[in-house]
Formats: C-alpha cells, sequence, structure tokens
C-alpha cells in the first residue's frame, strides 16, 4: 500500500471522489438523464409520426395519381370516341354533299343537252325554211315557165319532209348520227 501512497493515490480521497461521482451520477441520472431520455424518446414517437403521416400521404398521393390517371384515361378514351364519331359524321356529311352535287350536275347537264336539242332543233328549222326557200327560188327559176310553181313548191316540199324526217329518225339523243 506504501507503493500506492508513493505513486500518490490516497484512498480517502479516492473514496470521497467515488461517493461524490455516486451521488452527482444519481443526481443527474433523477434531473437530467431520465428528462433527457423522455425528450428522445418523445422526438422517437414525433418522428416515427411523422414517418406514419408521410406513408399515409404518398399512398394518398399514390391514389389520387391513379384516380387521375384513370380520369385522365377514361376522357382520352372519351375524346378518342368523340372525334372518331365526328370523323364518322363528316364522312357521311362529305358523302351526302358529293351526291347532292353529283345529282345537281347530272341535272344541269340534262338541261343542257335540252336546251341544246330544243335550240338544234330551232336552228334546223330556220334553216331548212331557208334552205327550202333558195331551193323552191332556184327549181322555179329552171322551170319557170315549164311547169306551175305551185306543183313544184308542192313537190319540193314533201321531197323535203321525207328527207327531212328520215334525217331527223338518224340522229341520236346526244346529237351525233347513228351509224346504219
Amino acid at each position: 500500500m506504501d507503493a500506492i501512497q508513493k505513486i500518490g493515490i490516497n484512498y480517502q480521497a479516492m473514496g470521497v471522489y467515488l461517493v461524490n461521482f455516486g451521488l452527482l451520477a444519481a443526481v443527474l441520472g433523477k434531473v437530467l438523464y431520465r428528462p433527457v431520455l423522455r425528450l428522445l424518446d418523445e422526438r422517437r414517437e414525433t418522428i416515427k409520426k411523422n414517418l406514419e403521416e408521410a406513408e399515409n400521404l404518398r399512398e394518398s398521393f399514390t391514389e389520387e395519381l391513379e384516380k387521375q390517371k384513370e380520369k385522365t384515361n377514361t376522357l382520352v378514351a372519351s375524346m378518342e370516341r368523340d372525334v372518331e364519331r365526328t370523323k364518322n359524321e363528316v364522312k357521311k356529311e362529305a358523302t351526302e354533299l358529293l351526291k347532292k352535287a353529283e345529282a345537281e350536275r347530272s341535272e344541269i347537264l340534262k338541261e343542257a343537252r335540252l336546251h341544246a336539242l330544243e335550240m338544234k332543233d330551232s336552228v334546223y328549222s330556220e334553216v331548212s325554211g331557208e334552205i327550202l326557200s333558195h331551193v323552191e327560188q332556184v327549181v322555179s327559176s329552171v322551170l319557170e315557165e315549164k311547169v306551175p310553181e305551185d306543183v313544184v313548191r308542192k313537190s319540193v316540199e314533201e321531197v323535203w319532209d321525207k328527207h327531212y324526217t328520215a334525217g331527223k329518225k338518224k340522229l341520236a339523243p346526244s346529237g351525233e348520227r347513228l351509224r346504219d
């Protein structure tokens, strides 16, 4: 023991130090350690609650995101159906307009053909009258003193009518001559 005292270690001081440390540890344990542990436990619980809330929010957000995706998909599908229906309606209207335009075109062509035939008949009648008159004059001047003018006129009209009606029968509705 003398050796320990030579080093400078005193047992009484050491005992006092140990009792002092024990008292300090007991007081700090009661006053400081337990409140610090309580604060740490409260902090742990707060963090745990915050993590649970974050997880709940993440799940809620994920569910809401899925609902929004479903709504978006539903809206996109609805819009695609609307676009397809609109395209079909436009095609239908375009077809109807084309049919209507074709019918009007056909009607206009028909009217134009009828008008052309009427004009052709009118011109044919005028020209045939003039030609008949010229033929009568030519024939009258040739046969002036040999055959009476009434007989010549009657003969020319009969021949002309015969050829005129035969010529009209050979004409097709479009105005082209038919081939025999």
